[in-house]
């Protein structure tokens, strides 16, 4: 696999240093049937964010069937790829990100040769640079807000879909959320999770199907309001 292209590094030497080790909140990898989600972490984490992908990543840890969960920062696609590369295709995949995390997140799932069970991200920013999602990716799903200028661009990027992957299978959920509020929404945060479920549980797979299935062949856009679950 040839190395993976990375977002900039040097606002990532200014904020928060580089080369953080990734961090394990539930490791087991004796089971080769389970579901790892790689959790890709934004621009300054802990100096700017307070920790809100730490904290669904941690949340995600907690769901039946999840076996491991890793963090990484939003600039070390290769060592998550590596990671992911390493499991047995048995292994369901989940990633999911925040701000620059989210923008890494279809960089990531284009480096890896492993099927890529959802994307799920909130707020894709318009600064980090975008790669469309591939044909390995089954599912993916945006929380977002369209409008600009409530983020001031950081939070009205889309995911893009690209060759091999079905648009039909991408969700954007609008939610009227300021950039530094959005991944400490309870509501975008349970979005990130009712998507890991999806994968997990049939029943959950079921809800989230039947929003793809009344839009086939175009992305599924749905607005949603404080205390409105996504399915």
């Amino acid at each position: 696999m040839s190395t993976l292209r990375w977002l900039p590094l040097t606002l990532a030497l200014l904020v928060g240093g580089c080369g953080t080790m990734p961090v394990d909140l539930v490791s087991d990898t004796s089971n080769t049937s389970g579901t790892h989600v790689t959790a890709l972490l934004p621009l300054g984490n802990e100096t700017l964010d307070n920790g809100g992908i730490d904290h669904i990543a941690a949340l995600t840890s907690q769901i039946a069937g999840v076996t491991r969960v890793q963090i990484f920062d939003y600039y070390q696609t290769q060592a998550a790829a590596d990671a992911i590369d390493a499991d047995p295709a048995s292994v369901k995949e989940a990633i999911i990100g925040f701000s620059c995390g989210a923008n890494s997140s279809p960089v990531l799932a284009d480096g890896v040769n492993h099927r890529v069970d959802v994307v799920a991200v909130i707020q894709v920013s318009e600064w980090c640079g975008i790669t469309p999602l591939t044909g390995n990716v089954l599912r993916a799903q945006e929380t977002y807000n369209p409008n600009c200028f409530d983020t001031g661009g950081l939070g009205c990027g889309r995911l893009v879909p690209g060759a091999g992957f079905n648009p039909s299978n991408l969700t954007f959920i609008e939610r009227p959320d300021c950039h530094i509020c959005s991944d400490h929404d309870p509501d975008a945060i349970n979005d990130i999770v009712l998507a890991v479920k999806a994968v997990t549980s049939p029943a959950e797979s079921r809800k989230f199907a039947a929003v793809l299935s009344k839009r086939r062949g175009q992305i599924n856009i749905i607005t949603r309001y404080h205390g409105q679950p996504a399915y």
